[in-house]
């Protein structure tokens, strides 16, 4: 666990807290405003952002080889038409 230094003054969460919207809020209203955020807090908004990105990539390669081998659906079909 990295340490929070004595004079961060930015948004804290206590050790077993989890980042919520509300907090990531407050982060980005702190960057907005060029001050300080600590490594800590960008290490952990960075750990979810990549969760969430992997999870949905997963979802959209499932969904992909599922109509391939299924039939169930194109991915194609859905695309809008220009």
């Amino acid at each position: 666990m990295i340490a929070i230094e004595g004079d961060y003054t930015g948004p804290k969460l206590d050790s077993n807290e989890k980042v919520t919207v509300e907090f990531t809020e407050q982060l980005i209203a702190t960057y907005k405003e060029q001050q300080k955020l600590h490594r800590r807090y960008a290490y952990q908004v960075f750990y979810f952002i990549h969760i969430i990105i992997f999870f949905v990539c997963y979802s959209l390669l499932v969904i992909k080889h599922s109509s391939v081998l299924f039939g169930m659906f194109s991915l194609e079909s859905c695309a809008p038409v220009i």
